[in-house]
């Protein structure tokens, strides 16, 4: 009997490495939808093929009910998009806002020295120009990069 228990410990353990973490999503939340069951939204007319570089998810899209119980979560999503508006939540990803300020321009992260990375902050790289920090990373950036090459110059 005790082998039989080890070895069904042994398998859920085994399983559960592939498992992805649950996400405790919420109403209002929003989320992307996998794509994995929509291929034949992205068929080629041509040939009926499924297009090479079809995206792997879809959305965003507010979840108007979740339930708990069977871990799917009801989207708002139009009729004409899916059959079915109820989807389990392995096939939802959270879904991040892009922050325009981060993603317009160069940024350079700042640690500060003595501080947590709870306070590292993404900072505009021209404001970061005439920094000591900067420069030694820059040189450093070069070196390597002439090492990779196999460039001895200097």
């Amino acid at each position: 009997m005790d082998s039989l228990m080890a070895a069904k410990l042994i398998q859920a353990f085994e399983a559960n490495k592939h498992r992805s973490p649950k996400i405790p999503y919420e109403v209002c939340d929003h989320v992307l939808l996998s794509t994995l069951n929509w291929r034949h939204e992205y068929m080629q007319k041509k040939n009926g093929h499924v297009e090479e570089f079809m995206p792997h998810f879809n959305g965003p899209y507010v979840i108007k009910h979740a339930f708990l119980e069977t871990s799917s979560h009801l989207l708002d999503i139009l009729s004409t998009l899916a059959k079915c508006q109820t989807f389990y939540a392995t096939l939802l990803k959270p879904y991040n806002e892009n922050n325009d300020k981060l993603a317009s321009g160069n940024n350079t992260l700042c640690k500060w020295t003595g501080y947590g990375p709870e306070n590292d902050l993404w900072c505009p790289t021209r404001e970061m120009e005439d920094t000591e920090a900067l420069d030694k990373w820059e040189a450093l950036k070069a070196e390597r990069d002439r090492q990779r090459r196999g460039d001895e110059r200097v």
